[in-house]
């Protein structure tokens, strides 16, 4: 019960975020901070899947799907810590942005 109420608020709070309606920048950094720690609670929750992952044989579709777990766990690691460094609203207390790290984040968001 707990892992799909966690995954229905992520499927929310992501469509949000990548809907085409602008959002104000601190509620747009609130739902990034949501979503990060629903990530880390989805990962939590699903640790099963961590440990199966040096089990087993890996035909293709199983390595396809590996790839592609890390290539998001990656990219949404990047975004998470471009949006934190470029705050502009609640963490501002970090300072430590730049331009670079909000282009960054920005193309990260883009959806493909």
């Amino acid at each position: 019960m707990k892992k799909m109420v966690v995954d229905i608020l992520l499927f929310i709070l992501m469509l949000m975020e990548y809907s085409k309606v602008y959002l104000p920048g601190e509620i747009h950094e609130i739902i990034g901070i949501c979503l990060i720690i629903l990530v880390i609670l989805h990962l939590i929750l699903n640790k099963k899947y961590f440990k199966s992952i040096l089990k087993g044989k890996y035909p293709l579709k199983r390595s396809l799907m590996l790839i592609i777990n890390i290539l998001f766990i990656v990219t949404f690691s990047v975004t998470c810590i471009t949006g934190i460094l470029s705050s502009q609203n609640i963490l501002t207390f970090l300072n430590i942005g730049s331009l670079t790290t909000i282009y960054l984040h920005k193309i990260l968001l883009m959806p493909a």
